[in-house]
């Protein structure tokens, strides 16, 4: 628990300091964030599917039982043709796509990309990066690269990616409408009738899942995944509450973020970062619903934690750091999923293991969280 805590919490530390300047102390605190994140062993869970399917793959039986999509099977069939571990071949990944999140925070925020880091770690970077869904954290990376490009105006490049990151998790593909409006100036009483529509239209699960299902039911792999994920009866089919803790955190900041957007819009391509920061309002409400679809929040989350820290320049100096507090306090709240089950605690790392020649068996390293976490659920 203590290095959880100790990730955000260092960042928002060396965020206020005058020593984020100092270029020895910036680095050593990212090389361990990327150690901590990209490292984790035992922990978390999608794993444990990823390295069978990664061991099992092979050129001639390269579609057989198809269960993912392609783009993701042709990377895992190129590191697997270097007879490369799967643990090597997951942390390579995940230190690449931490780069991705690091650089998109790093060219919006300079010196203060710590206090994004501070809020994007609990909220979305324990997920990302030590539950690790995946294909989905390689797609969100390949998106943010996309969108790099597309704001370069280097378009088809930018097109070109998102498809690839679709390749990989197919939800990418709702993103590719989404850029040709971004870069435009939409009316705050628009954003402010969507939000309102969503939260009234969108708080039925069951209407939600029939628009859906009337809308791309007759695409294959989409309608398995609906029938899969929204109508069967499985713990991912749950439905979030119509009303959180969550929910109210995140409607004092849409207020917030309306009610100041030309503080965020001033800035370098401020208004890429607005509109992308209320996709993320929306897609959270959507998430409220159906579970599910919190995956799209994953795809904004960046660009609403460096919105977050751009607001800090709607405050005066004395009010700046009531609200550093604040988003020090919400950030913290992201850290309640910690205890929800056995996937984070107790965290384990790579690094002892990776000089051992007989490494942990797969069933041992399987259960070890089953076994020695006290937040089995």
């Amino acid at each position: 628990m203590f290095l959880y805590l100790l990730s955000y919490i260092s960042c928002f530390v060396l965020g206020i300091s005058k020593q984020r300047y100092n270029k020895v102390i910036s680095f050593t605190l990212l090389v361990f964030l990327a150690v901590f994140l990209c490292f984790g062993y035992f922990c978390g869970s999608d794993w444990r599917n990823y390295e069978l399917w990664y061991y099992r793959v092979d050129l001639e039986r390269l579609f057989y039982n198809y269960f993912a999509e392609p783009g993701y099977y042709i990377y895992m069939l190129v590191v697997r043709f270097f007879d490369i571990d799967f643990w090597h071949f997951t942390i390579f990944t995940k230190l690449w796509c931490f780069v991705s999140f690091y650089s998109m925070l790093y060219y919006y925020l300079k010196e203060r990309v710590w206090l994004g880091l501070m809020y994007f770690v609990p909220w979305y970077g324990f997920f990302l990066f030590i539950d690790c869904p995946f294909r989905n954290l390689i797609a969100v990376a390949i998106f943010l690269i996309a969108i790099h490009f597309f704001i370069q105006r280097k378009v088809i490049l930018s097109l070109l990616l998102i498809l690839i990151a679709s390749t990989f998790h197919v939800s990418t593909i709702i993103f590719l409408p989404c850029i040709f409006f971004v870069g435009k100036k939409v009316p705050t009483k628009i954003w402010v009738l969507l939000y309102i529509l969503f939260n009234i239209f969108l708080g039925s699960r069951e209407l939600l899942t029939n628009v859906l299902s009337s809308l791309f039911g007759n695409l294959p792999y989409v309608s398995a995944k609906i029938q899969g994920y929204l109508l069967d009866e499985s713990e991912a089919a749950a439905g979030g509450s119509l009303f959180s803790l969550g929910m109210l955190i995140q409607l004092v900041f849409f207020i917030l973020l309306i009610w100041k957007r030309q503080v965020i819009e001033r800035h370098k391509n401020g208004i890429f970062i607005f509109n992308f920061a209320m996709i993320y309002q929306l897609f959270y409400r959507i998430a409220l619903t159906i579970e599910l679809f919190s995956r799209f929040q994953l795809f904004t989350s960046v660009f609403f934690c460096i919105a977050l820290i751009m607001l800090l320049q709607a405050f005066k100096p004395s009010s700046q750091k009531l609200y550093l507090v604040y988003l020090l306090c919400i950030a913290s709240v992201g850290t309640t999923k910690l205890f929800a089950d056995n996937r984070y605690i107790p965290y384990t790392s790579y690094i002892p293991y990776m000089f051992q020649t007989e490494q942990p068996s797969y069933e041992y390293r399987s259960q070890y969280n089953y076994m020695h976490s006290p937040y089995n659920k």
